[in-house]
Parts: C-alpha cells; structure tokens; sequence
C-alpha cells in the first residue's frame, strides 16, 4: 500500500519561507500536538494539496491568503514551497513539489501558481528524475500513483477540520460525496452513454428498416421496370414485324397504282395533245380563212418558187436605191451641218459686237455710277472733297465731268478712319456692358440661392413630415395590436382575486387545524417519554451493576431482547414486509428452515413475475419499435406536405408579386399575415374589378364615339345641337360644334387604345393568376391531408408515447424487481443471521437464569419496552401532522406561487396598458408634431413665393438692360456696317471702272463687222444645195413605197400558203394520237383498277400506322421504364439492399450487444454499490457499538435511498435505537456528529483504501466527551492493532488534546510526537519529542 514519509513546507500560512524542518510520518502511528492556532491544520492542508491540488476551503483571493503575506515577511514577494516524499504500493519512492508564489504590488497582491514537479527513481538506474507538469496533470497523476481516487483522498484520507462534519451535511452534498466515492458519475455518464448509443442504434435499426423498405420497394420497382422493358422490347419486335409486312403490301399495291397512274398519265397526255392540236388546228384555219379575205384578188397562180424569185427581185432592187438614197442623204446631212455652221458663227459674231458695243456703254455708265455713289455718299456721311472734285461733284454726271483720283483716295481715307473709331467706341460699349452683366448676375445668384434655401427648408420639413406619418401609422397599429390589452388585464385581476380567496381558505384551514400545538404537544410528550426511558435506562443499569453474575444474566437478556428487536424491526422492514407478504401472512409466524423454505418459495414466485414482466417488457419494446417506425412515416409524409404546402404558397406570393398594379390594403394585410390563399383570391378579385371597370369604360368610349357620330351628322343634317336642341344661328357656330366633336372623336381612337392595352394587362396578369389555380386547389387540397395527416401524426405520437411509458413504466417495474429480489434475498439473509443470534442469545440467558435480580430487569425491560412502544406511536403520530402540515402547506405553496405568477402575469398585462396609454400619448404627440410640420412647411412655402418673385425681377431687371445694350450695340454696328458697306460698294465701283481700261475694244468691233458679211455669203449658198437634194429624194422614197406594197402583198401569200399546209399537217397528227389512246387500253377501267389497288393500300397504311402508333407507345413506354429505371435511387438496387440488410442485421447485432452492456453494467454497478454499501454499514455498525459509551444510540447506519432509478441514490445517516430508525441530521448532539463522521470516514477508508493505508484524523476530539474520547482512543488503537499485520499502515492524527494523544499514542505505536509551536514572530516550528509513559 501507498505511504507517506516525510513533508517540507515552507511560506505556507504561518511557516517560515526559511524552514528546514522536515516532518517524518511514522507507521503505524504519526501523532502532531500543539496549541489551538499553532498551525497543526496547516499539515493536513498540505498534505491534501501537495496530493490532489485542492486549496483549503473558505480561503480568498484564489490562495493568495494560504501563502504567508509579504509584508508579514518583510518582503516584496514570498516564495512557498510543498515538498512531499511518498511510496507507492511497489515500494518505489517518488517526490512531489508543489510552488507558489505572492508577490506585492504597488495596490495589490499577486497570486501565481508555478508548475509542479514530480521527481521519481529510474528502476535500472536507480538515479533521480525530475519531470515539470502542469498542475492539472499533476493532479492526475499523484492519486494514481497513490492507488487512490481524488475523491477518496479529499473526503476520507485529508479531510480539513472544515469540512471533516460533511457525512451529516444537507442531502445535496452528501449526495455529490458518496457519488464521488464511488464514481457514480463517470460509470452513470457510462450508462448513459450506453442507454443514448443503444437509443440510438434503435433508432437506427428503424431507420434502416424503413431504408430496406425503401430499397426494397425500390427493388421490386426496379424488377417491375425490367419486366416492362422486356415485355415492351417483345412485343415492340412483333409490332416491327407487322409492320415491315404491312409496309412491303403497301409498296406492292403502290408498284400497281404507279403502273396505272402510268398508262392514265399516258392516255392524259395524249388527250392533252389531242386536245392541243385540235386547238392549234382551229386557230390555224381561222387564221389561213383570215389571210385569205385579206387578199383582194385572192391567191396568186404563180408557185411559191416564181413568187420567191420574185420577191428577190424586188428585194435587191429595193436594196440598190436604198444605197443611193443614203449616199443621198449623208450629202444632205453634210450640208445642212455647213449651213448651221455658218449660221452658229455668224450667231457668235453678232453676239460678241453685241457685247463689245454693251461693254462700252456700261463703262460710261459705272463711271459716271461711281462718281455719283461718292458725291451721294460724301453728302450723306458729311465728308468734305478737295476743292476741284467738289466742283465737280456740284456741277453733276450731265455735264460729263469725272472726279479725280485724289478726291477718290481722300473719300476712301476718309471711310477707314471712320470705320476704326466706330470699332473703338463699340469694344469700350461692350465692356461697359460686360460689367454690367457681371453684377446683375451675381444679384440672380443670390436670389437663386435664397430661393434654393427655402425650397430645401420645405423639402426637409416634407421628409420630416413624411417619417413622422410613418411613425404615427406604426403607432397606430401598435395601438389597434394593444387594443384587447385591458380586458387581458381585468380577466387577470379577477384571476388574482380568486388565488387570494383560495389562499385565504387554506391559510383558515392551516389556523383551524393549529399543527404547531399539535406538534408541540407530541414532542412534549415524546421529551417526556425520553426522560422516562433515560432514568429506565439508568436504574437498569444501577441494578446491572449490582452483581457480576446478575450483570451477564442481564447481559444475556438485553442481547436476547436485542435480536427479537432486530429481528421484529427487520420484518417490519419494507424488504421483509414483501417476503412475508409473498409467502401468504403466516401466524403465527414461521422461524427457521419453514421460514426459509417460505421465502426461498416467495423469491421463486417473484422471479417468475420477473421473467414473465422482462417477456412483456420485450414484447412491448417491440411494439414500441413499430409505433416508432409508424410515427417516423407520418411525420415524414407531414413534413412532405408541408414542404410542398410552402412551395404553392411561395408560387402564389410570387404570383401575387408580380402584378404590377398597387395592390388593395387587405391584399396587403393577407399577405404579411401570411394568409396567401385569401391574398391570392383577393387579387384575383381585384383584378377582375380593374378589368370590368377598364371594359366599361371602354365601353362607355366607343358609346360616346357613337354618340358623337349621330351628334355630327344629325347636327349637320338639322342644323341643330341635338343635345341642347338648339338651333345654330349660323354656320360659324354650326362649324365650331363640327370642329369640337371632331376633336373629341379623334381623342378617341386614343383613349380606345389606351383601355385596349389597360385590359390586355389585365387579361395577362388575370390568366397568369388563373394558372394558379391548380397551385390554389392543391394547396387546399394539401392543406385538408395535412390536417388529417396532423391528426393521424398526433394520434400515433400519442400511442408512441402511451407505448413509451408503458414501456418505460415497465423498465422501472422490471428493475424495481431485480432491486427488491436482490433486497429479499439479503433479508431472507438476514432474518436466518439475526434468528441464530437470538437462539444463541436465549441460550445464553438460559444459562444465566438462576440470577437473582432476573425478574426486577425484566420488569424494567417491560416498562422500557412499553415507554419505547409508546415512543414509536407519539413519533408516527408526529410524522402524520409533519404530513398533513406539509401537504397543506404544499398546498399553500402551490397556491402563492399561482398568485404570484398571476400577479406577474397582471403586472405584464398593466405594463403593457401602461405602454398601449404610453403608444397612444405618444400618437398624439405625433399628431401634433405633424400639425407644427404642416405649419412650417406652409411657412417655408409663403418664404419660396418672395424669393421666387425677387428672383424673376432681377431675371426681368437682366432681359431689360441686356435689351438697352442691345439696342445701343446694334446703332453703333449699324453705323459701322453702313461704313463698311460703303468701302465696299465704292471698291466695287472702281473695280468695274478699272477693268474697262485695259482692253482693245473698238479694234475687236471693226474687225467683228467684216466677218458678219463673209459669213452671211456662205450660209446662202449651202442652204440653195440643200433644197436641190431633198427633191431628189422625195422621188425616190415615192418609187421604194411602190415597192414595198408589192412585197408584202406576196409575203402575205406565201404566209398563206404556209398556215394552210401546217393545219393539214395538224389533221394527221390527231389521227396518229387516236390510234394510239386505242393501244394503250380502256381509261375507265383503268381508273376502277387504280381506285382498288388505292384502297387497299390505304387499308394497309392504317393498319401499319395503327401498328406503329401501338409501337411508338410501346417504346415511349420501354423508355419511361428505362429513365425510371435509369434513377440514381434504382442504380445498382440488388447490391445496395444487400448492403443494407447486412448493415441493417450489424446494427441490429450491436444494438443487441448494447443492451446487454448496459444491462450487465447496471447490474455490476448495483452490485458493487449494494455490497460496498453493506460493507461500510457492518463496519460503522460494529465500531459504533464498540466506541459510542450512550444508550441512547444502539447503532448507527448509512441509507442508500434509490432516486428514480436504482443507478442514482439519496444518501442519509440514520440512528437505530429499539429498531426505530430516525434521520441523525438535525437529532444528534455536537459530539455524536463528530464521532459518527469519524467512522463513517474510518469505515470508508477500511473499504476504499485497500491501495492506500493513509488515514488523516484532524482534532477527531472535537466536542467529545472524555468517556467517548477514551472509547475513541480504544478504537484507533483497536484499529491499529488489527492494522498490526500490514507494514504500509499509517494513521495521522492531529490533536490539540495531549491526553487523547498519550491514550493512543503509546509506545507500542510510536515512540515519536511532533510538537508545532510559535515563536515570538508567529512563525511556527515543528519539533520532534519523544513519547514518555
């Protein structure tokens, strides 16, 4: 077993950081005394960290008030320091140091915990090895080392004085501390574990079965596929063959109606021919009759030969002088060429003198123009000229005189200067004005920006406004929400009002029944009863000790008195109760072997009822299995529907969305109330309003088109308005009327249009929600089968649960039985163990019977028996007013606590009026803010009219400046261009009188007249030639007309001749063709043939068209089975349901697997728990006996009360005394708790610590008395001596009690002590001393 040697600790609480004292831990004994506040705690402390890490309780700032203060060591940090040399149950010694350090800051102190170190022994090298570890490793490390549980090493071995009471603590903690014992924790979380992987491969197993189904139907599917195919692949080769043979009867009866169409088509074109020729045979002897009239002396007796000689007689004659009239002719045309020549150059001449003589004159013009223009002009514009030109000017054009070329020069000076002084004086106008500009300008932008700046003003005010009508809207629905808020609150205050009256009535009821009188009547009376029994107690105990033999006769007679007590109170135990009850209520009853054979009976009945409830319980697993499965298909198939509910839903919401018109309010309401079924037919609705209403006015145009058509002509018709029925009084009015209807009616050809298109929208939105329709009636119908597939749901979820309660009532039930089997067996157990002490008791007693004080104890034991009796009685009549004060009180409870949640419930229904009058205020004071908005906007709107109107006079201010500057501009330019137009006119002027002067225009004239004259001569003389030629040709176009006649007289003979022998020929050609329509064979029946071979063939196509249409079936059906078949759910079907019945039985395997572990871990787990338990209460029940001096606690035990289940318990001590059981917290005294935690941790550690032989006892003497401190004493030595045979055995105990420590600490033990004491400083010191006798 693990021990402990020797501890260093340095800087913890009042130990020196600089301490160097070692403490040895002997075997079997270690004894630390000392003063209270010496720092013997400090030991036990250490021990527990340096193990588990656990800091000690009730200590602040994270351990930084455990390690000693810097300022205590007059230091600025303190380094601390465990050291702790063990040996594990192998002998091998390993060192554990553990470091920690304060440090002080400026405000603070600091806490850190340095890493653990862990030092052991290298087997082969036996040298020392040191390995640093985190601390949460360390902690792991040094319990398994120790061969201990950290729970047994914090609760049983190192227990602080703090927490050494934990075994009669609340429930709640001694619960979590036995749990921790045992690890009840992991092996439950392992259970649970298993029970969730067993749930879980259940679930499993179902969804596999349902995917096998699946698969399954798939397989069958898919075989039902590949019949189809080969079915459909057969019978589609024998529909081929059908109809390739129908085909060839097709193709033979076509060969035949081809051979007849043949002969027909023959016997068609030759009938066409015939015909055709018959046509050209009539045309041609028309024509030949016509010819033949047309000549007068009918046909000529000459042959065509002679009349073709002829005809080429005349021909070549005609040929002959048409060469001569050509040669003819192109003399003439030269000729006449000569003529127009000569006529064109004598044109020519007489042009260019025209011209020349033209010149002349207008030179004498221009001058006399020019010299005009600038007299006109200096007069006009006051230029003066030089003296002589103003001679000139003054004597006039009349008198022929012409200005000089000075008086030009200075005139045209003159216009320059002029003309650059405008340009100066029009730049200086245009700056000035330029400036001008520039300052109304600014002036406008200014006015701009006022006006902008009050129209954003009034836009801001706007948005503002329209914000805050939002929020109003918003409140206002909020209001309308909070509207059933008040009658909430007033059904919730008449609900309150009914929880005070019922809580009233039970208070009354609590007071009528006045328990605690009740209560304290009974426990005065069991105090009296105490009393009464303790001075029983001691008289029998005075008359106990009157004599030795009396004494064990006495003896002999309690312990007989004892076991019947024992005995009686195990049968009336519930375990014993049920035996007897199985074994029928025997009475007397029964002892011994027929005791034994009754129960051995009972247990054999109750394991039957055990197999047969585990029978039922599989049977009923089972079935929950299938409602399991049952109830996964519905909620599959509801969730389907819901899934295909949501995507119709989503259709309409899109179909309703995409209609472009704005939709009306309830439309819009159903919508964001998700009520899409009536949006959905609310839109239609409405669309179909919009639409008649459009249809009407439609209408209503084309009746108003009408209307005004009649208005029209009967207003043109009668002269009248036939609205009024007034007559025009003239015609203007009568065309004012025309002129306005027909304004009217060409607005409506538009206004049709624009409804037409209004009413085609609405048809296409109209039909796009009608396609819907389908959507609608499916969602309906979707939603009907939802609800049915709902209840169906709701009806196997609730069978599944009555199956799973069932189920699990039965689970309880099966292991309520395996518990209470295992429970009856031990106390059949007992009842055989507790009647063999009360036979050997009895005996006992008999051999003590001549005693003679026997009759005045059993008189006491008689009375004490009754006192006792009557104990029990007063203690259940107590525990029924603990019940029925408690279930009234529960009641009470039950009710406050409906009250409270009413009134909470009230206080949110006032809240929340509160916040509907808050919304309402709020409401209001929106109204009013929107009215101040209002008004700001009209304020900022009356602001825009001013701006705008200053801004429109500058505007105008800017048009009337710019029109003055204009005007001047233009005087100045109109100046300027009247100079500029004078420069250029007298340019002209002398351009024009320049230009003459340079030519020779007399000589050109003279020389002009003399070719007038030769060119007149030669002009005569070629006209005299001409008129010579064209007689010559006259006579011969007279001869070649002669000629002419007679030529075509004879052509229309030979044509004659020629029609008359191509209708001959046309006569045999038709007889030919008769012959031939004779050879080919009969038309009629050739058509009756055709007709025949036709039919049949059309038979045969519908027959091979019916084929085929049953094969284009049978293969669209091969190839429906084929994409069915082609399914990824169908792909590879056989290999996938193999795989999954194979997975389906391994699952199935490992669930089975699971259950039995869970089952052989429950059942392990209950055993372990039942037999430690029974362990730990026959040792605390033999050292209680053995330590506890008082009669008024025979014995004490440890209840494991299942919760539930029988894997988690209710822990609580109890004390037996007469076989009553009573709970000991709350009961016992200051010293009886002290000493039973100590054996309970005692029997603990003799259960737990079988690797370990460590036990820690912390001042054990606390609040004993001297008597059971000696027992105490006794018993450790007791333990130790029965301890004697194991080498590893160590127990340490820390006492301030030097003479509890001298009564256990003999030299037998130890030989040693340590003493802790305190210097001067307050630093404490550990010195070892030696035991005296």
């Amino acid at each position: 077993m693990c021990t402990i040697e020797k501890m260093l600790v340095k800087g913890i609480r009042s130990f020196s950081p600089d301490n160097n004292n070692v403490i040895e831990f002997y075997k079997p004994l270690t004894l630390i005394v000392g003063s209270n506040g010496a720092g013997k705690t400090t030991v036990i402390e250490c021990l527990r960290q340096a193990c588990t890490g656990e800091m000690p309780p009730n200590i602040g700032g994270n351990g930084r008030n455990w390690v000693m203060d810097p300022k205590v060591a007059g230091e600025s940090e303190v380094k601390a320091q465990i050291k702790l040399r063990l040996r594990t149950s192998t002998q091998m010694p390993f060192v554990v140091v553990r470091s920690f350090q304060n440090v002080q800051k400026k405000a603070t102190l600091q806490f850190k915990t340095l890493d653990a170190t862990l030092q052991t022994y290298n087997k082969d090298t036996h040298a020392k090895e040191a390995v640093t570890y985190r601390c949460a490793d360390i902690n792991a490390m040094v319990p398994s080392l120790m061969g201990v549980s950290k729970a047994v090493l914090d609760n049983v071995i190192f227990v602080h004085q703090e927490e050494s009471n934990w075994p009669l603590a609340d429930g709640a903690t001694i619960k979590k501390k036995f749990d921790e014992i045992f690890a009840a924790t992991k092996y439950t979380k392992a259970l649970e574990t298993l029970r969730k992987l067993r749930l879980e491969k259940t679930q499993e197993v179902k969804e596999m079965r349902l995917k096998l189904d699946t698969l399954k139907s798939h397989k069958d599917m898919a075989a039902s596929f590949s019949a189809d195919i080969a079915a459909g692949s057969a019978k589609a080769e024998r529909l081929h063959a059908d109809i390739q043979q129908l085909q060839a009867a097709i193709d033979g009866h076509a060969v035949e109606v081809a051979a007849m169409d043949a002969k027909l088509d023959q016997i068609a074109d030759v009938v066409d021919e015939l015909s055709r020729l018959r046509a050209q045979l009539e045309v041609l002897s028309a024509a030949a009759s016509e010819k033949l009239s047309r000549l007068d002396g009918g046909d000529f007796e000459e042959s065509d030969a002679e009349l073709d000689a002829f005809l080429q007689e005349l021909k070549q004659t005609d040929a002959e002088g048409a060469s001569r009239r050509e040669s003819r002719v192109n003399e003439l045309r030269v000729k006449q060429m000569d003529a127009a020549s000569y006529e064109d150059r004598l044109q020519q001449a007489q042009q260019q003198l025209s011209r020349l003589q033209t010149a002349a004159e207008a030179h004498s013009s221009n001058v006399a123009d020019r010299d005009a223009f600038v007299t006109a002009t200096a007069a006009k514009l006051g230029i003066r000229l030089p003296g002589a030109a103003a001679a000139a000017a003054a004597a006039g054009s009349e008198a022929g005189v012409v200005l000089p070329l000075a008086a030009l020069d200075a005139f045209l000076g003159e216009l320059r200067r002029r003309q650059a002084a405008l340009q100066g004086e029009v730049a200086a106008m245009r700056e000035a004005h330029r400036a001008q500009e520039a300052d109304v300008a600014g002036r406008i932008d200014a006015a701009n920006a006022e006006l902008a700046r009050a129209q954003q003003r009034g836009a801001l005010k706007t948005a503002d406004l329209r914000q805050l009508q939002a929020r109003r809207d918003n409140l206002q629905q909020q209001v309308v929400a909070m509207s059933a808020v008040p009658y909430q609150a007033q059904e919730l205050k008449l609900q309150e009002e009914d929880l005070c009256r019922r809580l009233e009535a039970r208070k009354g009821e609590e007071a009528r029944q006045d328990f605690e009188a009740q209560l304290a009547q009974q426990k005065a009376a069991l105090e009296r009863l105490a009393a009464d029994m303790t001075a029983l107690r001691g008289e029998r105990d005075r008359v106990i000790m009157a004599g030795d033999a009396a004494g064990r006769a006495r003896l002999a007679s309690n312990a007989l008195q004892a076991a019947r007590d024992r005995l009686e109170g195990l049968l009336q135990g519930s375990a014993a109760r049920q035996l007897i009850e199985l074994a029928g209520n025997p009475q007397p009853l029964p002892h011994g072997a027929e005791l034994k054979r009754l129960a051995d009976a009972a247990l054999r009945a109750r394991e039957a009822e055990v197999k047969r409830k585990s029978t039922q319980l599989r049977d009923m697993e089972a079935e929950l299995a299938r409602r399991s499965g049952e109830l996964a298909s519905k909620r599959r198939q509801r969730v389907a529907a819901e899934a295909r509910c949501q995507e119709l839903r989503h259709e309409l919401r899109r179909a309703v969305g995409s209609i472009s018109m704005a939709l009306d309010q309830p439309v819009l309401d159903a919508l964001h109330g998700d009520d899409v079924e009536t949006a959905y037919e609310l839109a239609v609705q409405q669309l179909e309003r919009v639409r008649n209403a459009a249809f009407r006015r439609m209408e209503k145009s084309s009746a108003f088109n009408n209307l005004l058509g009649m208005v029209l002509e009967d207003g043109q018709r009668e002269c009248r308005c036939l609205v009024c029925n007034r007559a025009f009084a003239n015609d203007e009015e009568l065309a004012e009327m025309v002129s306005y209807v027909e304004e009217q009616r060409q607005e409506l050809p538009a206004r049709r249009t624009m409804y037409e298109q209004e009413i085609a929208e609405l048809d296409r939105q109209l039909n796009g929600l009608n396609a819907h329709l389908a959507d609608l009636a499916g969602l309906r119908e979707l939603q009907g089968s939802m609800e049915a597939t709902k209840a169906a749901e709701q009806q196997a979820q609730a069978q599944h649960d009555s199956q799973a309660e069932q189920v699990e009532s039965l689970h309880e039930e099966a292991n309520l039985l395996d518990v209470e089997l295992t429970s009856l067996r031990r106390a059949a157990a007992e009842v055989d163990d507790l009647k063999q002490q009360a036979d050997a008791a009895a005996e006992r007693a008999a051999q003590a019977s001549g005693a003679q004080q026997l009759r005045q104890v059993e008189e006491l034991d008689a009375e004490l028996a009754e006192l006792e009796r009557q104990q029990r009685a007063a203690d259940a009549a107590r525990e029924d007013l603990n019940r029925r004060q408690g279930r009234i009180k529960d009641e009470r409870m039950r009710l406050s606590e409906q009250l409270a949640a009413a009134r909470e419930e009230l206080r949110k229904a006032e809240q929340a009026n509160r916040a509907r009058l808050e919304t309402q205020s709020q409401l209001k004071a929106a109204d009013e803010q929107m009215g101040v908005l209002r008004s700001d906007i009209e304020a900022a709107k009356a602001r825009v009219g001013p701006a705008q109107q200053a801004r429109d006079g500058l505007l105008a201010q800017r048009d009337s400046m710019r029109a003055t500057q204009l005007a001047a501009e233009g005087a100045k330019q109109a100046e300027l261009k009247e100079l500029s137009a004078a420069e250029e006119a007298f340019a002209a002027k002398q351009r024009l009188v320049e230009g003459y002067g340079a030519e020779q225009k007399e000589a050109q004239m003279a020389q002009l007249t003399q070719q007038l004259a030769e060119l007149k001569g030669k002009r005569d003389a070629c006209n005299r030639e001409i008129v010579s030629l064209q007689q010559e040709l006259d006579q011969s176009a007279a001869k070649v007309a002669e000629n002419q006649n007679l030529v075509k007289t004879i052509e229309a003979v030979i044509d004659y001749r020629a029609t008359k022998r191509q209708a001959e020929q046309l006569q045999q050609q038709i007889g030919t063709l008769t012959q031939q329509i004779g050879q080919v064979g009969d038309r009629n029946e050739l058509q009756a043939g055709r007709a025949a071979a036709e039919e049949a063939a059309k038979e045969a196509q519908r027959q091979r068209d019916t084929k085929q249409g049953s094969l284009g079936v049978v293969l669209e059906q091969v190839k429906a089975s084929k994409r069915s078949l082609a399914d990824p759910k169908y792909a590879q079907i056989h290999a996938r349901y193999r795989k999954q019945l194979i997975e389906l039985k391994t699952t199935e395997m490992a669930a089975a697997d699971l259950d039995k572990y869970h089952k052989a871990l429950e059942r392990a787990l209950l055993a372990f728990h039942t037999g430690k338990m029974a362990d730990i209460n026959k040792i605390v029940k033999e050292m209680w006996q053995k330590t506890y001096r008082g009669q008024d606690i025979d014995y004490i035990q440890i209840k494991a009360d299942a919760e539930g289940t029988a894997r988690s318990y209710n822990y609580r001590v109890v004390m037996v005394n007469g076989g009553v059981e009573l709970d000991m917290r709350g009961r016992c005294s200051a010293g009886q708790k002290v000493l039973a935690c100590l054996i309970i941790r005692l029997a603990l550690a003799e259960t737990f610590c079988h690797n370990c032989g460590i036990l820690a006892l912390d001042e054990p003497t606390t609040n004993l008395d001297a008597e059971n401190s000696a027992s105490l004493a006794d018993s450790l030595r007791a333990l130790m001596a029965s301890r004697s045979g194991q080498d590893n055995f160590q127990l340490l105990v820390i006492t301030h009690d030097e003479h509890f420590a001298h009564l256990i600490g003999t030299r037998t033990h130890a030989e040693w002590l340590w003493r802790i004491t305190k210097d001067d400083n307050q630093r404490s010191h550990i010195a070892q001393e030696e035991i005296l006798e």
